[in-house]
């Protein structure tokens, strides 16, 4: 019988100490054999999903981020799209290329970069239709594309992220243990990464006592990698976000 990845968390706690929430949250969502966007039993989009995002809610979407492409592109049209779940995006956008703009739709070439291989065998099957203009591909540094537009909609809130905490003075990070039971409970220690306290620092963030905010450091890592494979192009992410004297308050 497979070991739940809730034991396998409890082991590895057992094995080697407490963790951070940050790599409690990556595997849980990530996990090859548990994580939930790895998970082929959930149904994760659409309305009788765990959540509805905007390709799924409307034709729209899609359909005017297509026309946008279009009017970005001198020529061929090369579209990379990071996290495209299952594929609707990108169903929306190559209808849309293909009924409205035919003459670039022969010359566009979409690339999706999918970490899930659930979502990246759901979203092949949805466009099979379109097979001869789409390559997929699990990891960035796979995708063979120096230029084009990179387009992702909401990627960046679902990477891991680190939990910190004020403690008097200092600054302290959330970390999943067990308690006598063997039930996972809190924990605070001494930060993972000096690049916590450096990003209180960059983004003048003043924390209360007390206070705890989460912090997510692979924005920036995937901002670079992006940078560093496309040497020309566009990049268009959407997500949602607030003004740091918002979201810190």
């Amino acid at each position: 019988m497979p070991v739940s990845l809730a034991q396998r968390l409890r082991e590895l706690i057992q094995r080697e100490g407490s963790i951070t929430f940050h790599d409690w949250m990556n595997v849980a969502l990530y996990d090859p054999d548990g994580g939930y966007y790895q998970r082929a039993d959930r149904k994760r989009w659409g309305r009788e999903g765990d959540y509805r995002t905007s390709p799924e809610r409307s034709e729209l979407f899609a359909g005017t981020f297509a026309r946008y492409f279009v009017k970005l592109a001198e020529k061929e049209l090369t579209i990379v799209e990071c996290g495209a779940g299952d594929g609707s995006f990108a169903f929306g956008v190559l209808r849309t290329l293909r009924d409205q703009f035919p003459s670039q739709f022969a010359e566009t070439r979409y690339v999706i970069c999918e970490l899930s291989d659930d979502a990246r065998g759901r979203a092949q099957e949805r466009l099979s239709e379109f097979a001869g203009r789409v390559q997929f591909y699990s990891t960035w540094d796979q995708v063979p594309v120096s230029s084009g537009i990179c387009f992702s909609n909401e990627l960046l809130d679902a990477f891991p992220v680190h939990r910190v905490v004020r403690s008097d003075e200092w600054l302290s990070e959330i970390y999943v243990a067990l308690d006598a039971n063997g039930e996972f409970v809190w924990s605070t220690g001494p930060t993972s990464t000096p690049r916590l306290a450096e990003f209180i620092s960059e983004y003048s963030i003043e924390l209360a006592p007390g206070q705890v905010i989460e912090i997510n450091l692979a924005i920036d890592d995937w901002l670079s990698q992006v940078s560093e494979k496309i040497e020309q192009g566009f990049l268009i992410t959407v997500d949602y976000g607030a003004e740091t004297d918002d979201l810190y308050d």
